[in-house]
């Protein structure tokens, strides 16, 4: 039988003790009690396991207890202090889009931590309270941006005096010789000022573009498309007939299901990418479609037609713009594209709702160019600490490797990774 977390009916098969997203719950209930999990090393071993712990958290540690200098903490909930920087860490994020905020960073923890990588967390101050964090993932001497496949985007989000706190944090952290901060908006923080602030260090800092992401303004879209495409798409609208539009905030488990199914009938089923290929993205997706549907801020849709549902989507939505995040459709009704048709009535869903900009995500593919030539830049950051080991790996990577015959790189490569 399902069980109720803060008026959520959870199945059985979603509350694995290794993905217990339900602690992420309790502000959304006005309370900060939520059950302890049956394994101490889940992520809700210190937040929230009984009424009055964030009270309780701020008497017994203020300020978060977190020492300037001591470089980043590990994101453990055993750590101390943990639970205020939580908090404080929530209040900073108001407002951002969902996969900036802290539970979404939770998540992806707990997808990426098979990889032999070590979450961390550097964090910024302002007066002493925490003004913006910055996820990340230590493997060996880098430093990388906490993100899985699954991760739409990232960006620093905080104060912006608290990035400086941040590159603070990062300098006295003594255990990277790279920071690799891969595929962020070109406008971000993360790329027009961090790389100054890390070069006044006296550090190598590296800038490089990334492949950009399709994006497409809501108001009056329909008008400016392609006349061609228009026409297209539209006349595929009046051939399948009484199509209609679902979106669902809060969707069923039967619903989910049916998704997933939809998600897999195209090439990502035959290929093993398919989100029900694996039970960790199973509980990933409908821990993120629940926890920010709650807020507004996520959703499922789908196309329907003569009662069959032929397309799904995906999306999550911060104040202005919705995020396309997984797309899935009915092969067999392929020569009414209704890929298309699912994208066409979820934006015209999200116009309607005052939306401003539909946000493509992921890579970049020719049936999103159909959509829109404009493209929102990304880039690449690589910070080298000024150190023998920074300095090498700098020489290595910058100067040697690009003047290497590409076929000797490669069996350069597969020698280290048969040797791990």
């Amino acid at each position: 039988m399902p069980r109720s977390l803060c008026g959520l009916q959870i199945s059985p098969a979603f509350s694995s003790n290794q993905f217990s997203f339900q602690l992420f719950f309790d502000d959304e209930c006005g309370r900060n009690s939520l059950p302890r999990p049956d394994r101490p090393t889940d992520m809700a071993a210190d937040i929230g396991s009984r009424p009055g712990a964030g009270a309780v958290a701020a008497a017994a540690f203020g300020p978060v207890a977190f020492p300037v200098g001591m470089g980043c903490v590990p994101f453990a909930p055993k750590t101390p202090g943990f639970s205020e920087l939580w908090r404080q860490w929530r209040a900073v994020s108001r407002g951002a889009p969902p996969f900036l905020h802290p539970e979404f960073f939770a998540m992806t923890r707990l997808l990426v931590q098979k990889t032999g990588g070590t979450p961390v967390l550097a964090v910024g101050r302002k007066a002493g309270q925490v003004a913006g964090v910055l996820p990340l993932l230590r493997v060996g001497g880098d430093l990388c941006l906490l993100r899985s496949d699954h991760s739409p985007r990232y960006d620093f989000w905080g104060d912006s005096v608290a990035l400086g706190g941040v590159w603070e944090t990062l300098r006295s952290d003594k255990k990277w010789h790279r920071l690799v901060f891969a595929h962020v908006p070109a406008d971000s923080p993360l790329a027009t000022e961090f790389p100054w602030v890390a070069r006044r260090s006296g550090c190598i800092a590296r800038v490089s573009p990334s492949p950009g992401v399709r994006v497409f303004g809501l108001q009056g879209f329909e008008k400016n498309l392609n006349h061609k495409f228009r026409t297209n798409i539209l006349r595929c609208e009046r051939k399948i007939g009484g199509l209609s539009f679902e979106r669902y905030p809060l969707p069923t488990r039967l619903l989910f299901d049916e998704a997933l199914s939809i998600e897999a009938m195209v090439w990502k089923g035959a290929a093993g990418t398919a989100i029900q290929a694996s039970e960790d993205l199973r509980r990933f997706y409908y821990a993120l479609v629940h926890l920010f549907g709650r807020r507004g801020q996520a959703s499922l849709n789908f196309v329907s037609a003569a009662g069959k549902r032929l397309a799904c989507l995906f999306t999550l939505e911060d104040e202005h713009t919705l995020f396309a995040a997984k797309i899935g459709y009915d092969h067999s009704f392929s020569v009414v594209s209704p890929g298309h048709l699912m994208i066409l009535h979820t934006a015209r869903d999200a116009e309607q709702r005052g939306l401003r900009v539909f946000d493509f995500l992921g890579q970049d593919s020719e049936w999103k160019r159909r959509w829109t030539d404009d493209v929102r830049e990304h880039v690449t950051v690589v910070v080298y600490r000024p150190s023998v080991l920074g300095y090498a790996n700098c020489a290595l990577r910058e100067w040697v490797k690009p003047r290497l015959p590409e076929k000797l790189v490669a069996q350069i490569r597969n020698y280290f990774s048969r040797s791990r």
